[in-house]
């Protein structure tokens, strides 16, 4: 049996509370009420600092097959001659990552991909996060960009000053609502859809067929909060802590959350040696299968160095 650090049996008897009366310990459950009352995520948890990150199983393949089902479903003729013809898998690699870089060049956080065959056409079902309150600003190209975009005619060249790259231009996939008193950008799902529909039928050559879905918040995935929290650690220059009490705001009024448990490696605030920190509220049982216990892992890129993110989520069955 591995040796356990001194500070991590710290923190871990740290979380939970001794009833005298009872002799039992007791784990507080997270209770995110309306926002009438304030109730700060942050504030109530537990934090810690490591040396070390540990090493744990992975909690949905520990439980695939009895509480979670694959992502990627196919349906094939047993009497087909060769499936290595097919190359799914590989086809599939190429789509989950063809799909992840388009969303997080829209700064939009995904969720979950979905990808199902059936009678040689592909379904594929995303689940995704768009941030509130984005601005102009924020969905202007990268000048770099500009010829890309260009080169997929989803900008109209419709004077020449669009060939200087110091003449802003916007994403094509956002259009300006008025309806609300505050104006504000919002995606357009029809136009994204079908310019996904139409590249990935050049790389799997199947017919395509996307469905979009959006959350209400971050907490109703791990997935979509690693990214959210990778993408503030990048914006904050590695101040973890920092990043992480804006990234909690956003999981507010969630009932469906049990727990939460988050760790971050690297050189958390300019540190000149990496570190790892923890923070946990709740309750997360990583060895009872019948738990509902959603995880995931990204990296953030920062001048420092790169931070890896590892996000556990305890969800009420």
């Amino acid at each position: 049996m591995a040796r356990r650090s001194t500070k991590l049996l710290r923190f871990e008897n740290s979380l939970y509370n001794y009833d005298q009366k009872d002799h039992t310990w007791a784990i507080q459950p997270i209770n995110i009420q309306n926002d009438k009352t304030k109730f700060d995520l942050f504030d109530s948890g537990t934090h810690s600092v490591c040396k070390r990150m540990s090493q744990k199983v992975n909690p949905i393949n520990f439980r695939r097959g009895t509480s979670v089902n694959w992502d990627s479903l196919y349906h094939r003729n047993y009497k087909e001659f060769n499936l290595l013809e097919c190359n799914s898998f590989h086809k599939e690699l190429l789509v989950t990552k063809y799909l992840d870089n388009v969303f997080t060049n829209l700064n939009i956080f995904s969720n979950k991909i979905r990808i199902s065959e059936l009678n040689n056409k592909l379904y594929i079902n995303i689940s995704f996060f768009e941030p509130k309150g984005i601005s102009k600003r924020d969905i202007l190209i990268n000048p770099k960009r500009l010829n890309f975009f260009k080169s997929l005619n989803l900008i109209k060249q419709q004077s020449n000053d669009l060939n200087t790259k110091t003449v802003p231009v916007l994403n094509p996939f956002y259009e300006l609502n008025e309806k609300n008193a505050k104006p504000s950008w919002d995606l357009s799902k029809e136009k994204l859809i079908t310019h996904l529909e139409k590249y990935i039928k050049v790389i799997t050559n199947k017919n395509v067929k996307v469905s979009l879905h959006s959350e209400s918040g971050l907490g109703d995935g791990a997935s979509m909060f690693s990214k959210y929290l990778a993408s503030e650690v990048e914006k904050f220059n590695g101040n973890f802590k920092r990043a992480l009490r804006e990234s909690l705001k956003e999981i507010k009024n969630n009932a469906k959350i049990k727990g939460i448990r988050v760790n971050g490696c690297g050189r958390l605030g300019k540190a000149p040696m990496a570190k790892t920190e923890w923070f946990k509220y709740g309750q997360i049982p990583l060895n009872e299968i019948s738990a509902f216990v959603d995880y995931a892992s990204s990296t953030a890129n920062t001048k420092y160095g790169c931070v890896g993110i590892k996000v556990w989520i305890y969800f009420y069955n």
